[in-house]
């Protein structure tokens, strides 16, 4: 993501920014209803396909990750 960003190639729109940061929500989303916390979230980890106009974002590099327990948050 970070690399997409910087470079420029495709304009950003705010829909654009949208599609991205509603990609990556859901799946932190899909990470959690599996029990497992990421803990490295960055731009760096997150992969960006573009197919013509069609945009993909996926979450990468699950190093860090962890499965939760209840006691996780507190």
């Amino acid at each position: 993501l970070l690399d997409f960003l910087r470079d420029g190639k495709v304009e950003m729109e705010n829909t654009l920014l949208l599609k991205i940061s509603t990609d990556i929500c859901s799946g932190m989303d899909h990470l959690t209803s599996l029990g497992i916390v990421h803990r490295d979230l960055a731009a760096r980890n997150v992969l960006v396909k573009v197919s013509g106009s069609v945009v993909e974002s996926k979450l990468c590099d699950f190093g860090l990750g962890r499965e939760t327990d209840n006691n996780y948050y507190t």
